[in-house]
């Protein structure tokens, strides 16, 4: 499949680690089970109970993926506090982070998978989440994104390319190699459909 022209990759060692791997959940026994799970997998990790705590770690912290719970609790009048927030500021933060939703509502899961998978999310996961699967997942998401952020550069000459850029480049150069043929190009790069559609259109 082609590649933008002129463009040479730079990859550090796979010994450096990756950047965090940010945990957003409301129930501290999930927090440290989770944290304790990746950790002993090789990855840093970061964790948050609330809405606010996401948030102001995403604009402090540079993040490999996010674990985002959909369901935050309640905040007074305002009902059942859900991650949309938290799920848009990493788009717009690190649009090539990878973001996977979880949630052990009974009887939620396909609604709330349907609904974050609409709205950008990578993938969505039920709790309870075993182990070996979610960390299989994450560095399927990982690798599929070919990122470790932070650590990952691409150069044209002597021109520092963002990570970004050149995946919109790239994901538009699949496009037309495949005539055009958007849900194709979703399914080869591993991509939501609709997140092909919105770098077609930007």
């Amino acid at each position: 499949m082609p590649f933008p022209a002129n463009v040479t990759c730079s990859v550090s060692s796979p010994k450096e680690p990756y950047k965090p791997v940010l945990v957003v959940d409301d129930e501290d026994y999930v927090c440290s089970l989770m944290r304790e799970q990746l950790r002993r997998a090789g990855f840093d990790v970061k964790v948050a109970r609330t809405r606010a705590e996401a948030l102001h770690l995403l604009e402090s912290e540079e993040i490999s993926l996010l674990m985002l719970d959909w369901y935050l609790g309640r905040h007074g009048t305002e009902g059942a506090v859900t991650g949309r927030a938290v799920l848009d500021k990493c788009r717009k933060l690190y649009p090539a982070a990878p973001i996977v939703v979880i949630s052990g509502m009974p009887g939620m899961g396909i609604n709330v998978r349907d609904e974050v998978l609409r709205i950008d999310a990578d993938s969505f996961l039920e709790k309870p989440i075993d182990r070996s699967v979610m960390i299989e997942h994450i560095r399927k998401l990982l690798n599929r994104a070919s990122l470790k952020v932070g650590q990952f550069r691409l150069q044209r000459e002597d021109e520092i390319i963002p990570m970004d850029t050149f995946r919109n480049s790239y994901v538009k150069s699949v496009v037309a190699f495949l005539g055009g043929n958007v849900s194709r190009a979703a399914g080869m790069l591993g991509m939501h459909r609709h997140t092909v559609t919105s770098i077609l259109e930007g």
